[in-house]
């Protein structure tokens, strides 16, 4: 919330629960801005793949929405996970989608372990921390793919299928 420039609020009242108020600061977009750049529907038909979604934050719902559009996807909430379901998985997986930043380590290294293992495995990472940004060069050189949070799941689901497909997102 903070990073985004918003906060919440808590009221609790001893018999009568809890209030939880978020407040998060206004868009400057108009919602026909808006409607632009979002696709009215998504070709599930299509999608094909499979993802190791490495995520601590948003996973349950990344997860989800990829699953929900046709990906096969394995998630972890961190590296030593994620190596542990490439051992047994890795021949099937295509895409590993991680935060940079993770509980037991990073998405950089991890990537870098399991390129090692399957060299065509394609790489997005993500990061919602400012500081990261001297990480991104390094993504990018590496040829990685990088995306700062926060992200729109459709936008994700265009750089997956892209990335899928062999094209540069």
């Amino acid at each position: 919330m903070k990073q985004h420039g918003g906060w919440i609020h808590v009221e609790t009242q001893e018999g009568k629960g809890s209030t939880f108020r978020v407040y998060l600061p206004a868009v400057e977009e108009t919602p026909e801005e808006v409607s632009e750049k979002i696709p009215l529907a998504i070709d599930t038909r299509k999608n094909r793949g499979t993802i190791l979604l490495v995520e601590d934050d948003v996973r349950r719902l990344a997860y989800h929405f990829l699953q929900d559009r046709g990906f096969t996807v394995y998630q972890a909430p961190t590296a030593r996970e994620a190596q542990k379901i490439f051992e047994e998985e890795g021949a099937n997986i295509q895409l590993l989608f991680s935060d940079v930043v993770l509980p037991d380590g990073n998405g950089i290294d991890l990537a870098e372990e399991l390129i090692e293992l399957k060299p065509k495995l394609k790489i997005l990472l993500s990061s919602g921390y400012s500081q990261d940004k001297n990480q991104v060069e390094s993504i990018q050189e590496k040829g990685w793919k990088f995306i700062q949070k926060p992200y729109s799941l459709i936008e994700i689901i265009g750089i997956v299928k892209r990335l899928l497909k062999g094209e540069d997102p």
